[in-house]
């Protein structure tokens, strides 16, 4: 995906906020912040090619870090955030299993996923509040909603590449994961988190930690701490597990800005799940914001 003009303020936004909480000082806050913005331009005029808007936000999230000497700045966030998802599950779980056939029961587990994407401190004005979701889950709908196709290649598929995203959300992604492996007892879903800690995203010692492991067949590293999956920062082995897969889920944001540029090399289904939070990402998909989204992208 490539930048929309409200991409850099809002990356200077989320970035900025990060330096201020932990910045104390106010010259060496100033500092900071200019240097940060220098980066950030620079950066937006000398990347040309792939998930553009990732590439930028791993090199600034990395500049943050170096700034105020915390390699994990979202530990607490993501942890409160799985410990709130935790909580909420048992509700969705029941809201799920009210379902009157298999394809209903996908279309509310689906959902409940992609409602998990509401926790995300990375887009600069959102104000998520996952509490208002369990009180509206059954009227919200999903706009589009090809859970029907979706499932289809689900029950089908030998191997399902499973893109993760942020800590809670992943609550509900192990749900979802449940649901299909109930749905297609033999499938293997290969599990993507990042290798280093972006954000509130959810690392690879996070997810053991959580027992993804003990769901997905196989719980792989994306390779490097950016927001998304970026082809060449990628091992060649989790490329590879990745091709031999039948269908891709992908979840959120940054995954969907990745891995949308990589639809031709891939020449995989690719079903995106998210919550279209800005007017770049709803116009991308071509949805209204704040859309509930699971889109089929086929090759």
């Amino acid at each position: 995906m490539k930048l929309y003009p409200e991409c850099i303020p809002c990356l200077l936004t989320v970035r900025a906020r990060e330096i201020i909480r932990y910045v104390k000082d106010r010259e060496e806050g100033v500092n900071a912040v200019i240097k940060l913005t220098k980066l950030v331009l620079k950066l937006a005029e000398n990347v040309k090619s792939g998930p553009i808007g990732p590439k930028i936000a791993s090199e600034a999230f990395k500049f943050v870090k170096e700034v105020v000497k915390v390699e994990d700045p979202y530990k607490e966030f993501k942890e409160k955030s799985n410990e709130t998802a935790r909580r909420m599950l048992p509700l969705f779980e029941r809201y799920i299993r009210e379902a009157e056939d298999e394809e209903e029961l996908f279309r509310r587990a689906v959902k409940i996923a992609i409602i998990g994407n509401i926790i995300d401190p990375g887009v600069a004005y959102l104000k998520g509040d996952l509490q208002a979701y369990v009180s509206n889950v059954r009227n919200l709908k999903l706009k589009p909603d090809n859970t029907g196709e979706i499932l289809s290649y689900v029950k089908r598929a030998k191997r399902i590449a499973y893109f993760c995203d942020n800590a809670g959300e992943i609550i509900f992604d192990m749900n979802l994961m449940r649901v299909i492996k109930e749905l297609n007892p033999k499938v293997e879903i290969y599990a993507i988190v990042r290798s280093k800690p972006f954000q509130n995203d959810v690392t690879l010692d996070e997810a053991y930690r959580l027992g993804l492991d003990k769901i997905a067949d196989k719980v792989l590293p994306t390779g490097s701490a950016a927001p998304g999956f970026i082809l060449e920062l990628a091992s060649r082995n989790v490329i590879e597990y990745i091709k031999s897969c039948d269908l891709l889920i992908s979840k959120g944001l940054g995954n969907f800005e990745c891995l949308s540029e990589y639809e031709g090399y891939f020449k995989k289904p690719i079903a995106y799940m998210l919550i279209a939070k800005c007017r770049p990402i709803a116009t991308e998909l071509g949805v209204e914001v704040n859309s509930l989204v699971a889109k089929l992208v086929k090759p």
